[in-house]
């Protein structure tokens, strides 16, 4: 019986786990995006040439990252970790 329950606890600590490494690591994903976005229009307001295909590409594959991730992190809970998640990566940005 002790046995059983030591198993409930571990496997719920790894769904724990692994549901904060996946907020974690699509917010990395998400921001890396968004970082290249905002670099490539500071490059762009400094009068810098900017290849626009480019960055209509960038800008595409944020919102459909964006959509995705707004699907799987519904409840109000999630969508503020992966906000706080977003918000500690974009401070990295350089």
């Amino acid at each position: 019986m002790k046995s059983l329950k030591m198993i409930a606890v571990l496997t719920v600590s790894l769904l724990i786990f692994s549901c904060e490494s996946s907020i974690d690591n699509d917010a990395r994903r998400l921001a890396d995006l968004q970082c290249k976005i905002e670099k490539m229009a500071e490059r762009n307001m400094n009068g810098e040439s900017v290849d626009i295909e480019e960055s209509m590409k960038l800008t595409e594959d944020a919102n459909k990252l964006a959509e995705e991730l707004r699907g799987k992190y519904n409840t109000q809970k999630d969508q503020e970790k992966f906000a706080d998640a977003v918000q500690r990566e974009m401070n990295k940005c350089k």
